[in-house]
């Protein structure tokens, strides 16, 4: 056995090894200020193919880059001022209501309660319900404009607009220098290793590529169920939370945790009766299961290669690592590790370590 080689050999695998970790260890510690890096350039990616389609037109990659990025501006800055203001409408003139709603729900409660379980309030109860009402019926509005300050005041525009400017400012230069990025990235790959990484990366990008279009297909429609089905029932700020439902389901188990808390708060607030809010209720869940039956499976396919168990143990852990944050990125990252564990297990299956010397065949050096 040539002693030196192994040596080098090795101690070239414990560099490697080292470096590795060194670098998501900085990543870890500087999560907070790489996030904006990360974003934009996980932005630059999902937008390179839109902005590839521009180039080929005829337009030169800095137009057709700036191009992307306004549009994809001018499509969120347009979602806000058409949401927004409309959300806090609603949300106004609910905390208004909120007291008369209040009375009108004991109202129609106290004789349910008695018909179906010959319950009665007590008197002293609506007396104290009267004397709360009047309490808080003139704080009400005032308390809702403070926390609309302290939401949507100046510092919060200032530091949201701050993030927001970053983030167009980093893609922007990401989606121009995409191309030179990969290539330099390939470039810093060892030669032997190169057929391995490559190929690696490009099973990466088909399935992060297929994720990322049938998941946005599948929002927009998931969107539009839940709006339609909690408009047709006639449930308060129905639109508002069907879009936020729609559009957060790409967050494991938080957009429906989200829309079902929201739905039941308003419908319990604009009490109709125990059948509107039990027909809310399964009008979600309804729509949830044609998701997790139809809606993903056809739209999104299975090129995301996560089982249902698997989505959940990856969102745990990354939000126990990360926080939000983690929750946003657990179904791409759980993707990426997957892959590169079945490398992995596929090299050490392969191994001397696992066959032993005598039946081991010819690895790549990876």
């Amino acid at each position: 056995m040539d002693y030196p080689s192994a040596f080098t050999s090795s101690l070239q695998r414990s560099l490697a090894t080292a470096l590795v970790a060194g670098t998501l260890l900085l990543a870890y510690t500087l999560r907070e200020v790489l996030f904006s890096l990360f974003f934009s350039f996980f932005l630059a990616y999902a937008l390179h193919p839109f902005a590839s389609r521009l180039e080929r037109i005829g337009f030169s990659r800095p137009l057709a880059s700036i191009i992307t990025m306004l549009g994809i501006a001018l499509l969120f800055i347009s979602t806000l001022m058409y949401s927004i203001p409309l959300l806090i409408d609603e949300l106004y003139d609910s905390a208004i209501e909120f007291p008369q709603q209040l009375v009108k729900a004991q109202m129609k409660i106290e004789p349910w309660l008695w018909k179906f379980f010959k319950m009665k309030t007590p008197h002293s109860i609506n007396e104290l319900n009267r004397a709360w009402i009047s309490k808080i019926q003139t704080p009400l509005p005032t308390l809702f404009n403070a926390l609309g300050i302290i939401l949507f005041g100046t510092l919060s525009y200032v530091r949201i607009a701050c993030s927001l400017l970053l983030i167009f400012l980093f893609s922007i230069y990401f989606l121009i220098d995409f191309n030179r990025l990969i290539t330099c990235a390939a470039l810093l790959v060892p030669r032997p290793w190169s057929s391995t990484v490559t190929s690696t990366a490009m099973e990466i990008h088909d399935s992060l590529g297929e994720y990322l279009r049938g998941q946005l297909r599948a929002n927009v429609v998931l969107a539009a169920l839940y709006s339609l089905g909690l408009w047709i029932l006639d449930v308060r700020l129905a639109i508002p939370i069907g879009m936020i439902t729609g559009f957060l389901a790409f967050i494991p188990y938080f957009g429906f945790g989200l829309g079902v808390s929201l739905t039941l708060t308003v419908t319990l607030l604009d009490w109709q009766g125990p059948e509107h809010i039990v027909g809310a209720i399964l009008t979600m869940l309804l729509i949830q299961v044609a998701d997790a039956l139809v809606i993903t499976p056809r739209i999104v396919a299975s090129s995301i290669g996560l089982t249902p168990v698997e989505v959940l143990l990856t969102t745990v852990v990354m939000a126990s690592l990360f926080g939000f944050t983690g929750v946003l990125f657990a179904v791409p990252f759980g993707a990426i590790s997957k892959i590169l564990l079945k490398r992995g297990l596929d090299v050490y299956w392969r191994s001397s370590l696992y066959q032993g010397p005598k039946y081991s065949s010819t690895l790549p050096p990876l």
